[in-house]
């Protein structure tokens, strides 16, 4: 897990703990606090798209990363015993639905919080490395794999035409042919 995820994570976590009044009131005086669903005010979308809790006996460690497949298959970073992050997964999946990507950290004793994304999920069998990032401004197109520039494969640049107007996608190897990806309209 990176340092920046990690940090966002004990973020996160800490603030739910914090209680009610973690936060100050709003600058407008607003008595409800700028609560989102009760104001009127949106709550801000941040990096995760849901936070949870779960026990998950048997577990190692005080960290962990995963990938859930939309077939429910979980792609764990790290040496974990099989079946151990399931109770993690359940608890993400009462609020979203696979693809995600998942990370955790151990509260207390068996007790984890978990956060998950929604990710896009691709299959690329030309496209060899750990990660790429490709772009399309106009008509440019950029692509490189594990920061090293080249052209992007035709097979590429066919997930890249299935976007419109400007697009970035990165992306990281998960295993084989499969890869977790970000997008981002420009």
């Amino acid at each position: 897990m990176d340092d920046q995820t990690r940090a966002s994570l004990r973020a996160l976590f800490g603030s739910l703990t914090a209680g009610f009044l973690a936060a100050p009131p709003g600058l407008d005086g607003d008595p409800w606090l700028g609560i989102a669903g009760v104001t009127g005010v949106a709550r801000p979308r941040g990096e995760w798209d849901v936070a949870s809790s779960a026990s998950a006996p048997g577990l190692p460690g005080d960290e962990l990363t995963f990938v859930t497949l939309a077939d429910g298959t979980l792609v764990v970073d790290g040496d974990v015993p099989e079946g151990a992050p399931a109770p993690l997964a359940d608890a993400v999946e009462q609020y979203l639905q696979p693809p995600y990507r998942a990370a955790a950290l151990r509260k207390e004793g068996d007790v984890w919080a978990v956060a998950a994304a929604r990710v896009t999920v691709l299959e690329l069998s030309s496209v060899d490395g750990g990660s790429f990032e490709v772009a399309r401004v106009g008509e440019r197109v950029t692509f490189s794999v594990d920061g090293v520039a080249s052209l992007a494969p035709l097979e590429v640049r066919r997930v890249l035409d299935g976007y419109e107007g400007d697009v970035a996608i990165t992306a990281e190897h998960i295993d084989g042919t499969t890869w977790v990806a970000e997008i981002w309209h420009l």
